[in-house]
Protein backbone atom coordinates (compact mmCIF):
# COMPACT_ATOMS: atom_id res chain seq x y z
CA UNK A 1 0.00 0.00 0.00
CA UNK A 2 1.67 3.53 -0.89
CA UNK A 3 1.75 6.31 1.65
CA UNK A 4 -0.68 8.22 -0.18
CA UNK A 5 -3.19 5.38 0.15
CA UNK A 6 -1.94 4.55 3.80
CA UNK A 7 -3.41 8.91 4.62
CA UNK A 8 -6.33 8.38 3.13
CA UNK A 9 -8.85 9.47 5.05
CA UNK A 10 -12.41 7.77 5.41
CA UNK A 11 -15.63 8.87 6.12
CA UNK A 12 -17.92 5.60 7.31
CA UNK A 13 -21.73 6.12 8.17
CA UNK A 14 -22.68 3.46 10.11
CA UNK A 15 -26.26 3.98 10.77
CA UNK A 16 -26.43 7.43 10.49
CA UNK A 17 -23.61 8.08 12.60
CA UNK A 18 -20.65 9.63 11.07
CA UNK A 19 -17.30 8.45 11.78
CA UNK A 20 -13.83 9.64 10.39
CA UNK A 21 -10.58 7.16 10.34
CA UNK A 22 -7.15 6.34 8.14
CA UNK A 23 -7.08 3.76 5.38
CA UNK A 24 -4.56 2.51 7.37
CA UNK A 25 -6.30 2.14 10.51
CA UNK A 26 -8.25 -0.11 9.28
CA UNK A 27 -6.01 -2.71 7.08
CA UNK A 28 -3.72 -2.68 10.09
CA UNK A 29 -6.17 -5.55 10.66
CA UNK A 30 -6.71 -7.49 7.61
CA UNK A 31 -8.42 -10.35 9.02
CA UNK A 32 -10.76 -7.80 10.00
CA UNK A 33 -14.27 -7.19 7.36
CA UNK A 34 -12.96 -3.39 7.36
CA UNK A 35 -9.78 -4.17 7.43
CA UNK A 36 -10.37 -6.33 4.33
CA UNK A 37 -12.93 -4.24 2.52
CA UNK A 38 -10.34 -1.32 2.67
CA UNK A 39 -7.72 -3.24 1.11
CA UNK A 40 -6.16 -2.16 -2.25
CA UNK A 41 -6.69 -4.72 -4.03
CA UNK A 42 -10.94 -4.55 -2.78
CA UNK A 43 -10.72 -0.86 -4.19
CA UNK A 44 -12.98 -2.24 -7.24
CA UNK A 45 -15.65 -3.52 -5.39
CA UNK A 46 -16.44 -0.71 -2.42
CA UNK A 47 -17.61 2.39 -3.69
CA UNK A 48 -18.52 6.07 -1.34
CA UNK A 49 -21.54 7.80 -2.11
CA UNK A 50 -21.90 10.86 -3.99
CA UNK A 51 -20.99 12.51 -0.04
CA UNK A 52 -17.54 10.49 -0.51
CA UNK A 53 -19.15 8.09 2.76
CA UNK A 54 -19.21 4.40 2.88
CA UNK A 55 -22.67 3.67 4.47
CA UNK A 56 -22.83 0.38 7.07
CA UNK A 57 -26.36 -0.65 8.23
CA UNK A 58 -25.22 -1.31 12.07
CA UNK A 59 -25.39 0.25 15.28
CA UNK A 60 -24.26 3.53 14.86
CA UNK A 61 -23.79 3.97 18.56
CA UNK A 62 -22.44 0.92 19.57
CA UNK A 63 -19.62 1.13 16.48
CA UNK A 64 -17.52 3.52 18.65
CA UNK A 65 -16.35 0.41 20.27
CA UNK A 66 -15.01 -1.01 17.31
CA UNK A 67 -13.47 1.85 16.05
CA UNK A 68 -11.89 2.19 19.30
CA UNK A 69 -10.21 -1.56 18.57
CA UNK A 70 -9.27 -0.55 15.15
CA UNK A 71 -7.33 2.63 16.83
CA UNK A 72 -5.71 0.98 19.81
CA UNK A 73 -6.07 -2.45 19.46
CA UNK A 74 -7.69 -3.26 22.63
CA UNK A 75 -11.69 -4.61 23.29
CA UNK A 76 -13.49 -1.73 25.63
CA UNK A 77 -16.93 -2.97 27.50
CA UNK A 78 -19.37 -0.74 28.43
CA UNK A 79 -19.23 -1.79 32.41
CA UNK A 80 -15.73 -0.05 32.49
CA UNK A 81 -15.84 2.73 30.30
CA UNK A 82 -19.09 3.98 29.97
CA UNK A 83 -19.28 7.94 32.09
CA UNK A 84 -23.35 7.72 33.21
CA UNK A 85 -22.74 11.22 34.24
CA UNK A 86 -21.55 12.34 30.68
CA UNK A 87 -24.66 13.06 28.49
CA UNK A 88 -23.16 12.99 25.08
CA UNK A 89 -22.69 9.67 25.19
CA UNK A 90 -25.64 6.78 24.54
CA UNK A 91 -25.92 3.68 27.10
CA UNK A 92 -24.83 0.43 24.76
CA UNK A 93 -25.12 -2.75 26.47
CA UNK A 94 -22.40 -5.83 26.34
CA UNK A 95 -24.52 -7.79 24.18
CA UNK A 96 -25.34 -5.03 21.32
CA UNK A 97 -21.35 -4.53 21.28
CA UNK A 98 -20.94 -8.34 20.56
CA UNK A 99 -23.11 -8.90 18.22
CA UNK A 100 -21.23 -5.85 16.44
CA UNK A 101 -18.20 -7.55 17.66
CA UNK A 102 -19.38 -10.87 15.45
CA UNK A 103 -20.60 -9.13 12.36
CA UNK A 104 -17.30 -6.42 12.46
CA UNK A 105 -15.00 -10.04 12.75
CA UNK A 106 -13.23 -8.57 15.38
CA UNK A 107 -11.54 -10.91 17.67
CA UNK A 108 -12.22 -10.70 21.34
CA UNK A 109 -12.80 -12.33 24.92
CA UNK A 110 -15.50 -12.14 27.31
CA UNK A 111 -14.02 -11.18 30.74
CA UNK A 112 -14.20 -13.73 33.07
CA UNK A 113 -13.98 -11.44 36.45
CA UNK A 114 -16.53 -9.62 38.10
CA UNK A 115 -16.75 -5.93 38.59
CA UNK A 116 -14.28 -4.60 41.04
CA UNK A 117 -15.50 -2.20 43.96
CA UNK A 118 -13.52 0.27 42.14
CA UNK A 119 -15.59 -0.44 39.47
CA UNK A 120 -18.69 -0.05 41.30
CA UNK A 121 -17.37 2.94 42.51
CA UNK A 122 -17.37 4.31 39.73
CA UNK A 123 -21.15 3.96 38.99
CA UNK A 124 -22.17 5.13 42.30
CA UNK A 125 -20.15 8.22 41.43
CA UNK A 126 -21.83 8.64 37.68
CA UNK A 127 -25.53 7.71 40.29
CA UNK A 128 -24.93 10.84 42.19
CA UNK A 129 -23.38 13.27 39.57
CA UNK A 130 -26.13 12.57 37.11
CA UNK A 131 -28.91 13.68 40.55
CA UNK A 132 -26.66 16.80 40.91
CA UNK A 133 -26.81 17.37 37.19
CA UNK A 134 -30.42 16.99 37.69
CA UNK A 135 -30.98 20.07 39.24
CA UNK A 136 -29.83 21.88 37.23
CA UNK A 137 -32.80 20.72 34.61
CA UNK A 138 -35.09 21.51 37.26
CA UNK A 139 -33.77 25.26 37.07
CA UNK A 140 -34.23 24.97 33.77
CA UNK A 141 -37.61 23.99 33.41
CA UNK A 142 -38.76 26.45 35.98
CA UNK A 143 -39.44 24.36 38.84
CA UNK A 144 -38.23 23.98 42.10
CA UNK A 145 -38.75 20.71 43.13
CA UNK A 146 -38.51 17.18 41.64
CA UNK A 147 -39.62 13.80 42.79
CA UNK A 148 -37.93 10.64 41.19
CA UNK A 149 -38.96 7.02 42.28
CA UNK A 150 -37.10 3.96 41.77
CA UNK A 151 -38.98 0.88 41.73
CA UNK A 152 -38.03 -2.69 43.25
CA UNK A 153 -39.51 -5.65 41.03
CA UNK A 154 -37.58 -7.92 42.44
CA UNK A 155 -40.50 -8.94 44.66
CA UNK A 156 -42.64 -11.90 42.29
CA UNK A 157 -45.82 -10.81 40.49
CA UNK A 158 -44.33 -7.47 38.82
CA UNK A 159 -44.50 -8.68 35.88
CA UNK A 160 -46.38 -6.26 34.31
CA UNK A 161 -44.27 -3.30 35.59
CA UNK A 162 -44.75 -0.24 33.44
CA UNK A 163 -40.99 1.07 34.10
CA UNK A 164 -38.06 0.87 36.98
CA UNK A 165 -38.32 4.82 37.68
CA UNK A 166 -40.67 7.82 37.20
CA UNK A 167 -39.70 11.42 37.30
CA UNK A 168 -42.33 14.15 38.45
CA UNK A 169 -43.00 16.56 37.12
CA UNK A 170 -41.03 15.21 34.19
CA UNK A 171 -38.65 16.76 32.87
CA UNK A 172 -36.58 15.56 29.53
CA UNK A 173 -32.59 16.12 30.64
CA UNK A 174 -33.04 14.63 34.29
CA UNK A 175 -34.94 11.68 32.40
CA UNK A 176 -32.28 10.63 29.97
CA UNK A 177 -29.53 11.50 32.73
CA UNK A 178 -31.08 8.83 35.26
CA UNK A 179 -32.15 6.36 32.41
CA UNK A 180 -28.57 4.43 32.45
CA UNK A 181 -29.65 3.56 36.48
CA UNK A 182 -32.83 2.49 36.24
CA UNK A 183 -31.42 -0.94 37.33
CA UNK A 184 -29.80 -0.24 39.81
CA UNK A 185 -31.02 3.34 41.24
CA UNK A 186 -33.20 1.30 44.13
CA UNK A 187 -30.27 -0.56 45.68
CA UNK A 188 -27.66 2.75 44.80
CA UNK A 189 -30.51 4.90 46.93
CA UNK A 190 -30.97 1.42 49.73
CA UNK A 191 -27.11 1.47 50.18
CA UNK A 192 -25.76 4.95 50.31
CA UNK A 193 -28.98 6.98 51.23
CA UNK A 194 -27.15 9.04 53.73
CA UNK A 195 -23.68 9.89 51.27
CA UNK A 196 -25.98 10.78 48.38
CA UNK A 197 -27.50 13.13 50.52
CA UNK A 198 -24.63 14.36 52.43
CA UNK A 199 -23.28 14.94 48.72
CA UNK A 200 -26.37 16.97 46.80
CA UNK A 201 -26.62 19.41 49.85
CA UNK A 202 -22.34 19.62 50.38
CA UNK A 203 -22.55 20.51 46.32
CA UNK A 204 -25.09 23.18 46.29
CA UNK A 205 -26.26 24.91 49.06
CA UNK A 206 -29.85 25.80 48.05
CA UNK A 207 -30.23 22.32 47.30
CA UNK A 208 -31.97 19.72 49.59
CA UNK A 209 -31.89 15.91 48.97
CA UNK A 210 -34.98 13.53 50.96
CA UNK A 211 -34.47 9.98 50.45
CA UNK A 212 -37.37 7.76 51.56
CA UNK A 213 -38.39 4.01 50.91
CA UNK A 214 -42.06 3.68 50.64
CA UNK A 215 -43.54 -0.12 50.66
CA UNK A 216 -46.65 -0.26 48.60
CA UNK A 217 -45.19 -0.26 45.55
CA UNK A 218 -41.67 -0.89 46.88
CA UNK A 219 -40.09 1.99 45.59
CA UNK A 220 -37.71 4.53 46.60
CA UNK A 221 -38.58 8.07 46.51
CA UNK A 222 -35.80 10.69 46.11
CA UNK A 223 -36.96 13.96 46.86
CA UNK A 224 -35.08 17.58 45.55
CA UNK A 225 -36.01 21.06 46.48
CA UNK A 226 -34.41 23.84 45.62
CA UNK A 227 -34.52 26.41 47.93
CA UNK A 228 -34.75 29.77 45.33
CA UNK A 229 -37.87 30.75 43.92
CA UNK A 230 -38.31 31.45 40.28
CA UNK A 231 -37.90 35.22 40.76
CA UNK A 232 -40.07 36.47 37.44
CA UNK A 233 -38.94 40.41 37.55
CA UNK A 234 -35.05 39.74 37.75
CA UNK A 235 -35.66 37.10 34.51
CA UNK A 236 -37.40 39.73 32.93
CA UNK A 237 -34.58 42.46 33.23
CA UNK A 238 -32.46 40.38 31.30
CA UNK A 239 -35.06 39.26 28.74
CA UNK A 240 -35.02 40.78 25.24
CA UNK A 241 -39.24 41.13 25.44
CA UNK A 242 -38.65 43.40 28.54
CA UNK A 243 -35.66 45.35 26.88
CA UNK A 244 -38.26 45.77 23.88
CA UNK A 245 -41.18 47.09 25.91
CA UNK A 246 -39.29 49.46 27.71
CA UNK A 247 -37.57 50.70 24.66
CA UNK A 248 -41.55 51.22 22.97
CA UNK A 249 -42.45 53.34 26.24
CA UNK A 250 -39.22 55.47 25.19
CA UNK A 251 -40.89 55.91 22.34
CA UNK A 252 -44.52 56.84 22.78
CA UNK A 253 -43.65 58.59 26.41
CA UNK A 254 -45.80 58.43 29.20
CA UNK A 255 -48.70 56.75 28.02
CA UNK A 256 -51.93 55.19 30.24
CA UNK A 257 -53.14 53.24 27.71
CA UNK A 258 -51.18 50.20 28.03
CA UNK A 259 -53.32 48.20 24.89
CA UNK A 260 -51.95 50.79 22.67
CA UNK A 261 -48.37 50.93 23.91
CA UNK A 262 -48.67 46.40 24.18
CA UNK A 263 -49.79 46.78 20.03
CA UNK A 264 -47.24 48.64 18.90
CA UNK A 265 -44.17 46.99 21.26
CA UNK A 266 -46.10 43.04 19.11
CA UNK A 267 -45.46 45.65 16.31
CA UNK A 268 -41.84 46.28 16.86
CA UNK A 269 -41.06 42.85 17.89
CA UNK A 270 -42.71 40.97 14.56
CA UNK A 271 -40.57 43.80 12.53
CA UNK A 272 -37.28 42.43 14.64
CA UNK A 273 -37.89 38.90 14.12
CA UNK A 274 -40.01 38.84 10.87
CA UNK A 275 -42.83 37.30 13.07
CA UNK A 276 -46.33 37.65 10.88
CA UNK A 277 -48.84 36.85 14.12
CA UNK A 278 -50.48 40.28 14.05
Amino acid sequence: MTELARSERIVLNVGGVKYETYRSTLTAYPDTLLGTMFQDRNRILVHANKDNEYFIDRNGQAFRYILEYYRNGEVLWPNENFSENDTSQTYISRWEILREFDYFQIPFEIPNTLPTSEMLAKRLDGFMNALLECSFDIKFAFRTYMNIKFYDYSISGEENRPTMFVVNPYIDGAYKKLKPFESCGYTLSIFFKEEISAFMTASLSKLSCDIRKVKSPDCVVIRMYIRDNIDCEEILKHSVYKKLFLSCLQRIGKCSDFVYAKTILTMIVCRKYNLNIL
